[in-house]
């Protein structure tokens, strides 16, 4: 009797299991998902997006999404959100998932249909968490976790504003929209270079975080960084000429809390729009700061690293003031990616790109704002890559290849040298 009942009971179970009601959550580093107004019905999942858009015209609209799921093992469910109100382009674009968050893949589907933005795998989940994102997320964990790699690199020293272990000062903390509360993170900073290196050397400034849901400009300046400390004899010869001022994470409550523009600190205003006058933003002022002591006011180059939300017909772009265009660097780019657009846009004093360009600023001779882009088939290999050919383009233009009409002047000097020398010891 005993095992009937047993049998009945796990019968039952395994009826019932796809029932069970998936459950959502986003209270982790850089979650963002409207989880109070979602809804979920059956193996249908509504989604809304948390709108932390920072202008008024826009209040309604959401762009960055990352959440937990749970209770969906053997399950296919179909998630929904709205495309009316995404601000961007959902078109052609394919959600990411991961049971670990660390090994991520695209959804097989993405379709629109009529206001709804749906998306779905062919086969079930095999685990009963999985998180799921717009695009590969880039949390603040994994800027500290990347720091200790980084600060291991015999390539890597404090700048003149570090206050212990590559830290140049600390944000402002707060309460963010969903009332929990966002403590003070570090900020980071440091430099790389060849502590050997003699002589003039050109200031490159990285800098990624400025908007903390453009988690794609992370990962491509990760890519640059570990190009920079790596063996590569391109790498050597740009620690041999110029040194890098890096800035991993500017804004790093925004991250965390899962904003788009804004911070905790200041939810109704554009990261990169006060870096011309950043009153109540800690950090940025922190940051700021750092900047303009580290490198005596007077840089040669920012690239600063950004993310982008579609449509996915049009390529990855850096953006330039418009007397910019066709520099030296750009026609080096097109060597190394040359799917990768170079656009013109009017200056913003408030953006890090133009303040750095200003006098009262970095004066930069050059400075460019990268964006990238969550595309199908743009993992983190793509986006290492990209970041590592940002590295070798700038190379290119810092230590540019002679001309073949100079190379054959050399060689036939150095012959005619060679014959004469040999002359002479006759």
């Amino acid at each position: 009797m005993a095992r009937t009942a047993r049998f009945f009971l796990l019968l039952t179970l395994a009826l019932c299991s796809p029932c069970l009601a998936i459950e959502l959550s986003q209270d982790f580093d850089s979650g963002s998902l409207n989880v109070a107004q979602s809804t979920v019905s059956s193996t249908t999942v509504n989604l809304v997006g948390r709108k932390t858009w920072t202008s008024s015209p826009y209040a309604s609209y959401y762009r960055w999404v990352y959440f937990e799921a749970s209770g969906v093992q053997g399950l296919t469910p179909t998630f929904n959100i709205s495309n009316t109100y995404f601000l961007g382009s959902l078109g052609g674009h394919r959600y990411v998932y991961s049971y670990d968050r660390e090994n991520w893949q695209f959804f097989d589907h993405g379709t629109i249909a009529s206001s709804t933005y749906r998306f779905y795998n062919n086969t079930p989940f095999t685990q009963d968490d999985v998180y799921i994102a717009y695009s590969l997320p880039y949390p603040l964990s994994r800027t500290e976790e990347h720091m200790s790699r980084v600060a291991a690199s015999p390539f890597v020293a404090p700048t003149a504003s570090d206050l212990g272990s590559l830290v140049i000062g600390h944000s402002g903390g707060g309460t963010d929209d969903l009332g929990r509360t966002i403590s003070p993170h570090d900020l980071y900073g440091y430099t790389i270079s060849d502590p050997g290196a003699t002589g003039e050397k050109f200031k490159v400034m990285l800098a990624g975080g400025n908007h903390s849901c453009e988690t794609m400009g992370n990962h491509a300046l990760e890519g640059m960084i570990d190009f920079l400390l790596s063996d590569d004899p391109i790498a050597a010869g740009l620690r041999d000429v110029a040194d890098f001022y890096v800035y991993p994470q500017v804004n790093p409550d925004g991250r965390v809390a899962g904003y788009y523009r804004g911070t905790p600190q200041n939810p109704s205003k554009d990261y990169n729009r006060y870096w011309n006058n950043p009153t109540g933003f800690t950090d940025m002022t922190a940051v700021r700061n750092a900047m303009l002591l580290d490198t005596g006011g007077d840089i040669d180059y920012l690239f600063d690293f950004h993310g982008m939300f579609g449509p996915w017909s049009r390529p990855d772009y850096f953006d330039v003031v418009p007397g910019d265009l066709g520099s030296d660097f750009a026609l080096a780019l097109a060597e190394w990616e040359p799917d990768i657009l170079e656009t013109a846009s009017a200056a913003e004093p408030g953006m890090l790109r133009d303040w750095a360009l200003s006098q009262y600023g970095l004066k930069a001779e050059h400075a460019y704002t990268a964006e990238f882009g969550a595309r199908p088939g743009n993992l983190e290999p793509e986006l290492d890559a990209i970041g590592a050919n940002y590295a070798r383009a700038l190379y290119r233009t810092l230590v540019p290849v002679p001309e073949p009409a100079v190379i054959v002047y050399v060689l036939t000097a150095a012959v005619a040298w060679f014959f004469f020398a040999g002359s002479r010891r006759a």
